[in-house]
C-alpha cells in the first residue's frame, strides 16, 4: 500500500518536470489539448478599430496573447489562434471570445 501512495505522490513532479522540459509551443499545444478535453467550443469574433466585425470563425483550443519583441521593447501585443482545419491566424485587432455558437450575448 505504501508504494502505491509514494507512486502517486510522486507522479505530480514528474508531469511537472516533464512540462518544464518542453518548448513554449509544446507547452501551448498541451494546454490547446487539455482545453479541447473539456469539450468546450469556442468562436471568435473580431473587429476593426471603428468597432465594425471583421472576421469570425471557430477556434481550435484557445486564443493566445503574445508579444512581439519578446522582452526587446519592440512591436506589441497580438493575439493568435488555430482553426479546426489547423489554419494559423494572428491579429492585435479588438475581440471577443465566446462559447455561444450564434455570438447572441453580444449587444451593440
Amino acid at each position: 500500500m505504501k508504494k502505491l501512495n509514494i507512486k502517486l505522490l510522486a507522479l505530480p513532479a514528474v508531469l511537472a518536470i516533464a512540462l518544464a522540459a518542453c518548448s513554449a509551443e509544446q507547452q501551448n499545444q498541451i494546454r490547446r489539448d487539455v482545453l479541447n478535453l473539456a469539450n468546450q467550443k469556442h468562436y471568435i469574433t473580431v473587429y476593426s478599430i471603428d468597432g465594425n466585425e471583421t472576421m469570425r470563425g471557430d477556434v481550435d483550443g484557445k486564443v493566445t496573447r503574445a508579444e512581439s519583441g519578446q522582452g526587446q521593447g519592440t512591436g506589441g501585443e497580438y493575439i493568435y489562434w488555430f482553426d479546426p482545419s489547423g489554419k494559423y491566424y494572428q491579429t492585435n485587432m479588438p475581440y471577443i471570445v465566446t462559447t455561444d455558437p450564434n455570438r447572441t450575448g453580444i449587444k451593440k
